[in-house]
């Protein structure tokens, strides 16, 4: 063959095969960027159920932190009732101890007094005295015990009267003693639900912040794979057109 036709056509031929390659070469890079562009979209896809998920437990935290804020008020306020109650019990009491002793004080007095009467009446006074033979006589002892016999009535009434009042007093201080004791459990108990309450509540609140660090770094990797998704489809596309230009101009 002359050398003359032989060279064009070797050269044809080398540029076709050059084409050829280059062509292979940019359709391989487009099958390479689309297979990492589904990466890309995959990634999102498990970024934005992860973001549904974070969201939806994000909810019940905020939820659960409420009930307890409701649950903390209410023990709040019931413990403020108790411990109104159990001031006003325990400023009774020492009313009622105070009574209770002045009860005691005046069952002692009256008691001395009672016996000391006694002691003065039928035991202080000589009956010699009066042992004399009459009428006048006899008149007068049936007198001095009819008058002995009156004031050992009327102190015995005092006597009683005085242990009534101790023992209501007494009766009344134990009531209240018995009240204080149950008011003063059920603020205890109140207390320590409110306490627990309290630590539940603080529990949550954590988990709330950190479910929300975990949202802002899982959005943040959303963006940027949405970014980078955006970014891997212009590409695409770029490459694309190119391989379409390239296919219209071949001879």
């Amino acid at each position: 063959m002359n050398r003359k036709i032989w060279f064009p056509v070797a050269l044809s031929i080398i540029f076709a095969a050059l084409a050829f390659s280059l062509g292979r070469g940019q359709n391989n890079d487009i099958v390479k960027q689309k297979q990492e562009l589904e990466r890309i979209k995959r990634e999102m896809e498990e970024s934005r159920n992860n973001l549904d998920s974070l969201q939806q437990l994000e909810r019940r935290v905020q939820k659960e932190i409420t009930d307890y804020e409701q649950r903390a008020s209410i023990n709040q306020t019931v413990l403020g009732r108790l411990n109104k109650q159990l001031g006003a019990i325990r400023s009774d009491m020492n009313k009622a101890k105070s009574n209770q002793n002045e009860a005691q004080v005046r069952l002692t007095t009256t008691r001395a007094h009672y016996i000391g009467n006694l002691k003065y009446y039928y035991m202080g006074i000589r009956w010699d005295q009066y042992e004399s033979s009459g009428v006048a006589a006899e008149k007068n002892a049936l007198l001095r015990v009819l008058y002995l016999r009156a004031l050992a009535a009327y102190d015995r009434r005092q006597l009683t009267r005085s242990s009534e009042y101790l023992a209501d007093a007494e009766k009344e201080f134990m009531a209240l003693a018995d009240r204080e004791k149950v008011v003063g459990a059920a603020r205890t108990k109140k207390r320590n639900e409110y306490a627990l309450v309290s630590s539940q509540k603080t529990k949550r609140e954590k988990e709330l912040s950190r479910v929300k660090r975990k949202k802002e770094s899982e959005t943040d990797r959303f963006l940027s794979l949405s970014e980078e998704a955006k970014q891997m489809e212009q590409l695409v596309a770029q490459l694309e057109t190119a391989r379409r230009h390239r296919e219209e101009s071949a001879p």
